[in-house]
């Protein structure tokens, strides 16, 4: 191998290296982030901090404070970006500065629900989204058509405290204790399900890769 050779071969493999490298580094800040990011505050007690560079977006609200729509836009830009763990502190914060406002807990249902990135997101994180869109449906009043439809919306995804709906690609359709993981009810669909389910009136809806939609429901 010539000098040439060499010296271009040792320049890839550091070059490789520094990257690798990099990926581990942002994997450990990642990790870090989000075991200590929902616990911490701003220095001025806030659950989370004003951020810069985000962009013009603005959402007109239902909010009475500026800090409240300000944050919970904030949380929403997070969401888009997939930056659910900071989202979810936007939206906390702005639930801690105008309490009564059902859209901030509506925010956080949002942030802490399924998505295409993270869609087993446990037992832990299933009870936390059930609670915070309980709280959304507990505070609805004063919200505009838009709002409340978004929050009964997202209330269908969430089936109960204790129980949870997941498809598999297996194809079948559980129904699952949140408890104790155990199996209470299953489905044989035949195709792999890759939707999350959706809950409304005592039914259950989803869609399936065959193409077709399913609902399950009491029979009467």
């Amino acid at each position: 191998m010539g000098y040439k050779n060499r010296k271009l071969y040792f320049e890839r493999a550091v070059l490789a290296a520094a990257i690798v490298l990099a990926g581990c580094n942002n994997k450990a800040e990642h990790a870090e982030h989000t075991a200590a990011g929902l616990s911490s505050k701003t220095r001025d007690g806030r659950l989370s901090p004003l951020l810069r560079n985000l962009g013009k977006y603005n959402r007109q609200t239902s909010a009475k404070t500026e800090d409240a729509a300000r944050y919970f836009n904030q949380g929403l830009v997070l969401v888009y970006g997939f930056n659910h763990a900071e989202a979810l502190r936007s939206f906390e914060e702005a639930a801690r500065v105008e309490p009564l406002w059902g859209m901030a807990y509506w925010g956080q249902a949002l942030a802490l629900a399924p998505n295409i990135n993270d869609s087993a997101i446990g037992p832990d994180r299933e009870k936390q989204g059930y609670q915070a869109i309980q709280n959304a449906l507990a505070r609805k009043s004063g919200l505009s058509a838009v709002e409340l439809a978004l929050v009964e919306a997202l209330a269908a995804r969430f089936v109960g405290g204790d129980k949870v709906v997941v498809g598999s690609d297996d194809g079948r359709l559980y129904l699952v204790s949140l408890n104790d993981g155990k199996e209470l009810w299953s489905y044989e669909l035949g195709q792999s399900i890759d939707s999350s389910p959706a809950v409304a009136s005592g039914k259950i809806v989803i869609g399936c890769d065959d193409g077709s939609v399913y609902c399950f429901g009491e029979k009467r």
